[in-house]
């Protein structure tokens, strides 16, 4: 079968339409949206141009998807049968890599069942198979069935997929399994306030997870989250000073001072309270 351009043919279009030469981060952005379709190329070029926005961030915050190319992948969904699309939905809300044995936990009855739906998104090239895992033909797929799950839909998938993470790593002990604590984080914040509670335990293992591969900024980001979360699931301050100081040495460690300084005097104002 054709494949599509690669990156520096991406390029070479991109400047044909636009004009200006796009940098190697953003031609490398729009090869991972569009997968080398040139139809794809030359219309997200187009609403690049227009809309003045010619950067990998606004290719990375969803701006450069044209209507004429939802309605295109839309028509080409349409083909698919509604237990595919279905089932596409699902592996939308799960992320980049689809695993069939996580979309069989929550889906279809049984991996058979699974992987001929699998199979036939793949005939219809909206999904290709790598080393025994699936993903997307290209981003604009993934961007097209998320845009039209409704909010309240995609939460409660968001929950489903978390409870079953959680089934897959023997009932969260073991989280390496199922691709790390951040991952059941993800799920469980994004399930909204029926999964607060996991969305905080998990989020508070993922800032350790984070501190322990000295990643400092994620720690940060996901000690921020549990603050967050802590508004809506207890009211204990000992257990808001605690996060505080997580926060704290997060920050501290990621070489940001100023944050650092707030979060502790965030901590000890509370703590005096306690």
């Amino acid at each position: 079968p054709l494949t599509g351009l690669d990156a520096d043919g991406v390029a070479a279009v991109m400047a044909v339409v636009a004009g200006p030469v796009p940098d190697a981060e953003l031609a490398s952005a729009v090869h991972a949206l569009c997968g080398g379709n040139p139809f794809f190329v030359r219309e997200v070029t187009r609403l690049l141009v227009a809309s003045g926005s010619w950067s990998a961030v606004a290719v990375a915050e969803g701006h450069a998807v044209p209507a004429a190319v939802r309605d295109a992948l839309r028509m080409r969904l349409a083909l698919l049968s509604p237990e595919c699309v279905g089932l596409l939905e699902l592996a939308a809300v799960a992320g980049l890599d689809i695993d069939a044995a996580l979309l069989a936990e929550v889906g279809p009855d049984d991996l058979m069942a699974v992987s001929v739906l699998l199979e036939e998104a793949e005939h219809a090239r909206v999904l290709v198979a790598t080393d025994r895992r699936w993903r997307f033909a290209h981003d604009l797929y993934r961007e097209t069935v998320l845009a039209d799950v409704a909010p309240a839909r995609r939460a409660e998938l968001h929950g489903v997929l978390g409870g079953a993470l959680l089934a897959l790593s023997a009932g969260g002990a073991d989280p390496a399994a199922v691709g790390g604590a951040a991952r059941l984080a993800a799920h469980f914040v994004a399930a909204g306030p029926a999964a607060a509670q996991q969305a905080l335990h998990w989020s508070v293992l993922a800032a350790q997870e984070a501190t322990a591969r000295l990643g400092h900024s994620d720690a940060a980001r996901h000690y921020t989250t549990a603050l967050g979360l802590l508004r809506d699931v207890e009211a204990d301050p000992a257990r808001r000073v605690e996060l505080l100081l997580g926060l704290a040495d997060a920050r501290a460690r990621a070489g940001e001072p100023d944050a650092t300084r707030e979060a502790y005097l965030r901590a000890a104002a509370l703590a005096r309270r306690c």
